[in-house]
């Protein structure tokens, strides 16, 4: 006698308890929707947000015109200039259109690895990306990561289409739209078409012409970018040196690349030294290591492994030899095209039944609760590995303008936030930035004004945008410091870090805020 089989447990009648289908799917993309819209006002714009918000106010013309001194491509700043028209420059507005191609990545991550992957493996991808709070650190910025993601895995999708036979002929001409439109959007992430060649090189043996096909598809790609080249030189020339090399040497390079890891499991939200971020990191290398191991048994490793790892050792190197212009903590966002295929791996050696169950269910509940962790801090504003991204330039700008009296001068450094926010809430006073030399010498020189504050950074350097030594020298003799008062302090073993490891200084608070009293008879 045959035994009857069991039914498939169902989860409130709506099928089998993580039937891995559209069902599921929807449920990661309304599930990333919300955790991405709740509190997205409450972390204050950080310097490169405020620069988007600056140049969404441009017409067109200006706006490609600012483009040219910044090494970004215009695609994402276009839309963006189009969006906030629409919904109002604040926080919400601003970052919204950064979430809803965070959302769509999640649902795109689950079309473009399904010729790859079973259904159940696809869906938990979604969901492992959907889920992971350092993926929505950066798809809720106002800034250009979350679209280059969707651009990346739409273009990786084709590809992946292609490459196993499963798309046609005419999807080449696709592939060579997505590769121009990710030039336009993120010069980084063009390392994972470049790994797509890697790939049909790998391949070659089973597809002598897939390099060929795609050797002529990329060549359209870059064909259509041809106009916006010009403005890409002269990018590459103006941003020349605009920070201090961060990234030198082998100690460099294995921050850099220790840093990535940590972020791509615990995430940036929580310092290692912390008992989620260790728990969290312990647990992603576990289920990373493990994933890895499955997708080669499974014949995975040409098609996920390879260019998943050849992507991220290009975007290491480009990195890397632009140190001068990006700090090495500025990786992570730079390869938020990567996360989608760090959710597969992590999905893989979740589900995959060799390991033993209750291992993979204890990663699991280490990495979700580590990830529980990061979600608080996130909405929180707490926590975070890298400061820069919590600069409270709109708290400071409320207390100046309820202390600052009529006819005080405000110096205030651009990049701390405070100039945008004073700006926004249509403070009265007068703002200088003391990288305008003239103008704030000039407002020194003013014998009626008595008193002044002054707004500085914390930052390890930058010829761009470190004040001028004659506003120093000036200041010096023009007043006394009546009174100081810093803003969001920095983790004592994150200083101790950075001097010992990196040589830089350890500073105390994010933001240094003084009130300059002028001296009698000055």
């Amino acid at each position: 006698m045959t035994p009857r089989s069991q039914p498939p447990r169902t989860l409130l009648g709506v099928g089998p308890i993580f039937s891995p289908g559209p069902l599921w799917l929807l449920f990661a993309c309304i599930a990333a929707l919300a955790l991405g819209l709740w509190r997205l006002h409450a972390t204050p714009l950080w310097c490169d947000e405020i620069y988007t918000a600056r140049w969404t106010r441009l017409d067109w013309a200006g706006l490609v015109q600012a483009l040219r001194t910044d090494l970004h491509p215009p695609l994402y700043f276009l839309i963006e200039n189009l969006w906030v028209r629409l919904l109002g420059e604040n926080e919400v507005g601003l970052r919204l259109f950064s979430v809803v191609t965070g959302v769509l990545t999640v649902a795109a991550s689950y079309w473009a690895f399904r010729p790859l992957l079973n259904d159940r493996l696809s869906a938990a991808a979604a969901w492992m990306l959907a889920l992971s709070p350092q993926f929505f650190l950066y798809a809720r910025m106002a800034r250009y990561y979350a679209l280059a993601a969707l651009v990346a895995l739409i273009a990786h999708g084709l590809f992946v289409r292609l490459a196993v036979k499963r798309g046609r002929p005419r999807s080449w001409f696709l592939y060579g739209l997505f590769v121009a439109l990710l030039l336009y959007t993120s010069y980084v992430a063009v390392c994972l078409v470049l790994a797509h060649f890697v790939w049909a090189v790998a391949s070659r043996r089973r597809r002598p012409r897939l390099w060929k096909a795609w050797l002529a598809a990329a060549a359209g790609g870059f064909a259509l970018f041809a106009p916006w080249l010009g403005a890409l030189i002269q990018q590459a020339r103006t941003a020349h040196g605009l920070l201090p090399a961060v990234v030198s040497g082998p100690g460099g390079l294995v921050l850099m690349l220790g840093y990535d890891l940590h972020a791509l499991t615990a995430s940036e939200l929580l310092v290692p030294w912390s008992i989620a971020g260790a728990a969290g990191l312990i647990a992603g290398v576990a289920l990373f290591l493990s994933g890895a191991l499955a997708a080669v048994r499974r014949g995975l490793g040409r098609s996920v492994l390879v260019p998943a790892l050849s992507a991220l050792a290009l975007a290491w190197i480009v990195v890397g030899l632009l140190a001068h212009a990006t700090p090495f903590v500025g990786l992570p966002a730079r390869t938020l095209f990567m996360w989608p295929f760090a959710s597969v791996v992590l999905a893989i050696g979740l589900l995959d039944p060799v390991y033993h169950r209750a291992g993979r269910l204890a990663a699991a509940i280490l990495l979700l609760g580590a990830w529980s962790a990061g979600w608080w801090h996130l909405y929180t504003s707490q926590g975070w590995m890298n400061p820069i991204y919590l600069t409270p330039g709109r708290q400071v700008a409320e207390q100046v303008a309820q202390e600052a009296h009529a006819g005080d001068l405000v110096l205030s450094e651009d990049d701390t936030g405070v100039n945008y926010h004073l700006e926004r809430a249509h403070f009265a006073g007068k703002v200088i930035d003391p990288l305008q030399e003239t103008a704030a010498l000039a407002a020194l020189a003013d014998t009626a004004r008595t008193r002044l504050w002054y707004v500085r950074l914390s930052r390890d350097g930058s010829a761009r945008i470190r004040p001028a030594e004659a506003i120093e020298a000036q200041l010096r003799g023009w007043g006394v410091v009546a009174e100081r008062q810093g803003y969001l302090e920095s983790d004592p073993v994150y200083r101790a870090a950075k001097q010992r490891l990196l040589g830089l200084p350890g500073w105390r608070w994010r933001i240094v805020v003084e009130r300059w009293e002028r001296r009698a008879g000055h």
